[in-house]
């Protein structure tokens, strides 16, 4: 029987900490995007490079198929947890930077927004746990994550289904600060990584006031040291795996 976290002589707060990657390091990840809308569907290939530093997390995104819109990028930084800067890059190589008011555009026309890059909910400092709850079969711990109301987040509240053992979400509900469901996230495939963990192979996200759905897999994953130059504007301009 699934019991209440804080009785585990762990706070909410601790059991958010322990779903987030590693502090420092890097990563390179190759990925399948599928687009479903009223047009109809269209497949993506993806790779993603990402890094955290210190207090800065670093990720590039990039379109590697169709040969029609390879080289579309959109570059993202935190500090210490904020949104810090942004660029976006169409097929040719044109490169205009982001505001933190435009990451609610789409990434790559899909269901998902630019802010569930930027974004990572488990480093809000309000979590809450709403209770526990069995998802297909899962026993889950049911948590809310809250950002500071002078961050001016994208979503207002986001309502996690977590498995308790696996420690992975299996389930996500982002709303809006109008309290307006704007997406859900279910998660697939889940599989043990190397290091021991569990992590989300492949999820769906669906946007409720559309017909649009993504579904997202990962095709390859590695470690990878990066320096600097691995996340400019430059960098946007070429696409190759390291």
């Amino acid at each position: 029987m699934l019991g209440c976290i804080t009785t585990q002589a762990e706070t909410v707060a601790q059991f958010a900490a322990s779903l987030r990657p590693p502090p420092s390091g890097g990563f390179y990840a190759r990925l399948r995007m599928e687009i479903v809308d009223q047009k109809g569907k269209q497949t993506l290939q993806l790779h993603m490079k990402g890094r955290n530093v210190r207090d800065t997390n670093e990720l590039l995104c990039q379109i590697i198929y169709p040969k029609s819109r390879k080289g579309e990028s959109i570059l993202i930084r935190r500090k210490n947890g904020q949104f810090s800067s942004a660029a976006l890059s169409d097929a040719s190589g044109r490169i205009r930077s982001i505001s933190k008011k435009e990451l609610n555009l789409p990434l790559f026309g899909s269901a998902m927004c630019l802010e569930d890059l930027n974004q990572n909910f488990l480093e809000w400092p309000n979590q809450r746990q709403r209770g526990t709850a069995t998802v297909d079969k899962t026993p889950c711990v049911v948590i809310e994550s809250r950002p500071n109301e002078t961050d001016t987040p994208i979503y207002g509240l986001i309502v996690c289904w977590i498995d308790n053992q696996k420690r992975v979400a299996v389930r996500i509900e982002k709303f809006l600060p109008n309290k307006k469901l704007a997406r859900v996230i279910v998660a697939d495939k889940v599989v043990k990584l190397r290091n021991g963990r569990y992590g989300v192979k492949k999820f769906t996200v669906s946007t409720p006031t559309t017909s649009r759905t993504t579904i997202l897999e990962g095709v390859s994953h590695k470690t990878v040291n990066y320096d600097d130059s691995a996340f400019t504007l430059n960098a946007m301009k070429h696409v190759s795996a390291p």
